[in-house]
């Protein structure tokens, strides 16, 4: 699996029924297995329909295992499996590049007799279930890319020489390209913090042959786990009780959670636009009152995460005895909030429509008025109210319409607009 932490080594001792490292065994060198070289590249353009959540965790690496963890914050979200937490809209002229290379593999020696007192001098007081004893080490990295033409079958071939030199020892592909700068780079995910600030497509594709080329400099890209009992079976029988998922239970957890998650994530990314476009002030108001309604959202969806979390350490500790069924999952409150945010995406990205037309019309030197923000007095009448929108000594056309006459009568509106 991917590593939970970049700080992972050799010997760190996890409990992996709340899927965190609770300690680190230090290990003699001879304990320590050969190194392995592998030295293989794998590199991957995702674009139109392959730019899909579940399609791109899988081929990260992301199992539904360590989804749930990152899902339920047992895990932070760090270096590549960051892009859990992230917040990006995708289009047609999205691409993602995954590259992954790796370089070697270290792994504990099968000495286990002379493992046994090691692990009982630093488990003794511990809750362990097992024990990092392999780890493959390298380079990961996932860009997320935005192309700025129309040219895409160009571009794609492009990205394709890319990938491919990506895959070799050397990168050959020349900084003057007139494709890298019809390739903006907007979010980079890695195991390698320096490769997160790369600022274009070229610099980072150079950063990446420089690193291959670093033999001690790589980091975690891989990790292996062995349960304690297999060193030594007799440390786990009185302490850690450990009882897995499995798969009946994962595909239950996910088909419940997985629509629930998907939209937040989407709202969230609604409310980041917001922060980036700014509304017009005409739909301040109405924006302010959703984001109330939203943080109420949040809350709910917060409690429903923490009450299925509850489920699995139950589960995973020996406590709860029943298989995790949707019957077992499924609360009224679930189906509520799930309303409640398809309410809340619906309403938002009907203001973000109405802002776009705003914008459309300022830009063509027609002004919008919401009469929701003329003071009208109740005997004020057609002729007052305009008086109150138009400038004096100025002729104007006046234009007067709703959001719903508008949208039930698109072919008139657009005849007059």
């Amino acid at each position: 699996r991917l590593p939970v932490q970049q700080s992972v080594s050799l010997g760190s001792i996890y409990d992996a029924r709340t899927d965190c490292i609770v300690g680190n065994i230090l290990l003699p060198i001879d304990f320590i297995g050969k190194s392995v070289k592998h030295k293989s590249a794998y590199c991957k353009v995702f674009k139109d329909s392959l730019i899909d959540v579940e399609n791109l965790l899988d081929d990260i690496g992301i199992e539904d295992d360590l989804w749930l963890s990152l899902v339920f914050n047992m895990v932070s979200a760090e270096g590549i499996t960051s892009l859990i937490n992230a917040i990006f809209s995708v289009n047609k002229q999205t691409r993602i590049l995954h590259y992954c290379y790796v370089r070697e593999q270290k792994y504990i020696t099968d000495n286990v007799i002379k493992l046994r007192e090691k692990i009982r001098q630093t488990t003794d007081y511990t809750q362990t279930t097992h024990l990092f004893a392999a780890i493959t080490s390298g380079i990961h990295v996932i860009v997320l890319l935005q192309l700025s033409t129309d040219n895409e079958n160009e571009m794609d071939n492009f990205l394709e020489k890319i990938s491919q030199d990506l895959r070799k020892k050397t990168f050959k592909i020349s900084k003057e390209e007139k494709e890298f700068n019809q390739l903006t780079v907007r979010k980079v995910f890695s195991n390698f913090q320096d490769l997160n600030q790369s600022v274009t497509l070229f610099d980072l594709c150079q950063q990446i042959v420089d690193m291959k080329k670093l033999r001690d400099s790589h980091h975690p890209v891989q990790c292996f786990l062995r349960p304690i009992h297999w060193f030594y079976p007799s440390q786990v029988k009185n302490k850690a009780t450990y009882v897995p998922l499995d798969q009946d239970d994962i595909k239950n957890l996910k088909q419940y959670l997985f629509p629930l998650w998907f939209k937040m994530k989407q709202l969230n990314e609604l409310i980041i636009w917001e922060i980036k476009e700014s509304f017009s002030e005409h739909l301040k108001t109405q924006f302010s009152e959703i984001q109330q309604e939203i943080t109420k959202v949040k809350e709910d969806y917060s409690a429903e995460i923490n009450r299925i979390r509850d489920k699995i350490l139950e589960f995973r500790s020996g406590k709860l005895k029943e298989k995790l069924t949707p019957d077992i999952l499924m609360n009224t409150t679930k189906i509520l909030l799930e309303n409640k945010i398809d309410d809340r995406l619906k309403r938002i990205r009907s203001l973000k429509a109405k802002a776009k037309f705003i914008n459309d019309l300022n830009q063509q030197n027609i002004k919008y008025f919401n009469m929701e923000d003329v003071s009208i007095q109740q005997n004020d009448d057609i002729n007052s109210i305009l008086r109150m929108v138009i400038k004096f000594g100025k002729e104007e056309l006046i234009f007067c319409s709703t959001d719903d006459l508008r949208d039930q009568n698109q072919s008139i509106w657009n005849e007059y607009y």
